[in-house]
């Protein structure tokens, strides 16, 4: 996945995210509010349990989390629309490529 920020001076950060053909936007602003709920929430639910800096490592990772289960969603609805093929065909074509003998069964 590839990333590329810009940083605008008295207007904030712009985030691109490139996941295969979709990209993703968001700004300074929509990061900050979806952090604030996120802080707010562990705090009421746990008061005395952290940091703002372990808080905030663990808001970003629960927001790689969903962007993981979002591609996997995705998989998902491809494979059961019939889109890709058999991870054998795939093996094969990968073990051709790479010069990697078949292994006896």
């Amino acid at each position: 996945m590839a990333e590329v920020t810009f940083s605008y001076p008295g207007v904030g950060v712009l985030e691109l995210r490139r996941s295969n053909t979709e990209f993703s936007i968001m700004t300074t602003l929509e990061q900050l509010e979806s952090f604030y709920a996120f802080a707010f929430q562990n705090l009421h639910t746990q008061p005395d349990a952290t940091s703002l800096d372990e808080l905030l490592l663990r808001w970003y990772d629960s927001q790689r989390q969903n962007e993981i289960h979002a591609a996997i969603r995705q998989g998902l609805n491809e494979m059961d629309a019939g889109l890709g093929r058999p991870v054998s065909e795939f093996f094969d074509e990968f073990r051709q490529i790479n010069s990697i003998p078949e292994t006896p069964e």
